[in-house]
């Protein structure tokens, strides 16, 4: 069985994964393979960009992408992009070990993607952010950067001990991701921390042509 996953005519991110296409004037149907979930999507007006979770193998647009297990279960990242008339123009893998697919962000500009996801690095020591630009035109990789927290306490999801929630493009060309965190991160020299066992929220912003840091927050209280 495959899925269907139906953008709405307003590219809103509700969407819904069911057996039958439903159709209306501006749709976009995507048919993906069963064992793979779309977590986000966005789209710059000309095209529609999804990042998508999956495990084990997965072929789309004839194209095979794996990722192995190592013994715990991992999960790999899809990006894809389509045209608006639901036509898969690229997809491009996300490196890493392993991710934690409940909160990956995703935003656009009408020349590149930005996606931010963390993956569990080191043996499972280390949970990595990682923040990374692609052309959107053919999904050519720009820049790649990882922010790292060593595995400790942590209260939120899933025991992550780092999850972006959103991010956004702010038409000045900076990158501007939020997200919490739980333990202690270096953000170019910035450093962020929280109490054992607590959280905090941030956020980040980067130089979107070069991925250069320009600033790093948190809230306090825990």
């Amino acid at each position: 069985m495959k899925k269907v996953l139906l953008l709405s005519c307003a590219f809103t991110l509700l969407f819904a994964r069911i057996s039958n296409a439903q159709s209306c004037p501006g749709d976009i149907t995507i048919l993906e393979d069963e064992n793979l979930s779309v977590w986000e999507v966005k789209t710059n007006g000309t095209q529609v960009f999804s990042l998508a979770e999956f495990q084990g193998s997965v072929n789309i647009g004839g194209v095979d992408y794996f990722q192995d297990d190592f013994g715990f279960d991992a999960r790999g990242l899809i990006l894809m992009a389509h045209d608006l008339s639901g036509t898969l123009l690229w997809s491009r893998q996300i490196t890493g070990t392993s991710f934690f697919t409940t909160n990956p962000a995703l935003t656009a500009t009408t020349a590149n993607v930005f996606v931010a996801a963390t993956a569990i690095e080191s043996n499972g020591t280390i949970h990595e952010l990682k923040v990374e630009s692609f052309s959107g035109i053919d999904g050519t990789p720009a820049w790649s950067n990882s922010y790292q927290v060593p595995v400790a306490s942590s209260n939120l999801p899933f025991g992550a001990q780092i999850n972006p929630y959103s991010a956004v493009e702010d038409g000045n060309g900076r990158v501007v991701v939020s997200g919490a965190f739980s333990g202690t991160m270096d953000i170019d020299g910035t450093i962020l921390t929280t109490g054992a066992g607590l959280s905090e929220t941030f956020v980040m912003a980067v130089d979107g042509v070069t991925g250069n840091e320009i600033w790093a927050v948190q809230s306090t209280g825990s």
